[in-house]
């Protein structure tokens, strides 16, 4: 009987929540893109090459942006929100101004 009523209840059980201390803004996670960039709130801001195609948390606080890196919880890169449309490139993120990539064939950057 009671092997029955657990296959049941599986199906109803949920992941407890979490006990972490959040402390601020809530994160949001994402995926960096072929052009080592990510997107928020419709604007695009660069990190570091070396993280193309993986998450990273990004964070809202006082205006500033900040990328996070989940596995280590160092911070990647930080700047003030930009615009709808606009984009934020360091040239640090690609080794110098001449590195920058293109995105697909229309060959624009971030």
């Amino acid at each position: 009987m009671p092997d029955e009523r657990l296959s049941i209840e599986r199906e109803l059980l949920q992941p407890l929540p979490s006990l972490r201390l959040l402390i601020g803004a809530p994160s949001v996670i994402r995926k960096v893109d072929r052009p080592s960039c990510v997107r928020y709130a419709a604007a695009r801001y660069s990190v570091p090459t070396r993280l193309i195609k993986t998450n990273v948390a990004v964070v809202v606080d006082h205006g500033a942006l900040c990328i996070v890196e989940p596995a280590t919880g160092v911070t990647v890169a930080e700047r003030e929100l930009g615009a709808p449309g606009s984009a934020s490139v360091l040239d640090d993120h690609y080794n110098g101004p001449a590195q920058h990539p293109t995105e697909g064939r229309h060959g624009s950057t971030c």
